[in-house]
C-alpha cells in the first residue's frame, strides 16, 4: 500500500544496520507525494508493534480504504451485506 501511494519502500537499505534504525524510526512521508492524514495514520497503525497492529478488518473500516478501496473490494463487500441482509429476513 505505502509502495502503491508514495512509490518506493517504506523501509529500504542494502546495509542491515541502518535498515533497523529506519525501521525503528518509523516510516518517512516524502512532502512531495501529498499523502493524506488518514494514509499516514493507517500506516503508522499498520507498522506497529504487533500486539497493537491493525488486523485486515481494521484496515478495512479505517476512513482511507473506505475512500480508495478498489472496485472490486466495494462490490466484494456489498455482496457480504446482501447475504447478512438475507439471512436475516430468513430468520425474521
Amino acid at each position: 500500500m505505502y509502495m502503491q501511494v508514495i512509490g518506493k519502500l517504506p523501509f529500504d537499505d542494502a546495509n542491515h544496520k541502518k535498515l533497523l534504525k529506519l525501521i525503528l524510526a518509523g516510516p518517512v512521508f516524502p512532502p512531495d507525494r501529498e499523502a493524506s492524514p488518514t494514509f499516514e495514520e493507517l500506516v503508522v497503525s499498520i507498522l506497529k508493534r504487533e500486539e497493537t497492529r491493525l488486523g485486515i478488518p481494521e484496515i478495512r473500516q479505517s476512513t482511507w480504504y473506505g475512500l480508495n478501496a478498489t472496485g472490486q473490494d466495494r462490490a466484494t463487500r456489498r455482496m457480504s451485506e446482501k447475504g447478512e441482509r438475507r439471512s436475516q429476513d430468513q430468520t425474521s
